[in-house]
């Protein structure tokens, strides 16, 4: 079963999602974080959401990021790592 089919997932339980602002910029640490992988970026997104019941996520204010990078100057953009945060 994916993640995003769990009963409690995110997906199942969003009732809404406002204010939504994404920033892409260098990522935060060493290049050399991941061996292989060049031009790494971390994009965030900060939102308001509503769930229909609250398991791991309370309502209001979300922060969650990814980190992408590519193999090589021009390969495919690959997820490197995600989170959330306060």
């Amino acid at each position: 079963m994916a993640f995003t089919d769990a009963i409690d997932s995110d997906r199942n339980n969003t009732l809404t999602v406002t204010n939504l602002k994404i920033t892409v910029y260098p990522g935060p640490y060493e290049q050399t974080a991941y061996p292989g992988y060049s031009n790494i970026q971390q994009a965030t997104a900060s939102f308001d959401a509503t769930y229909k019941k609250v398991i791991t996520s309370h309502n209001g204010p979300q922060f969650q990021f990814v980190n992408v990078g590519r193999i090589g100057p021009s390969g495919p953009w690959r997820i490197l790592s995600f989170g959330s945060g306060p």
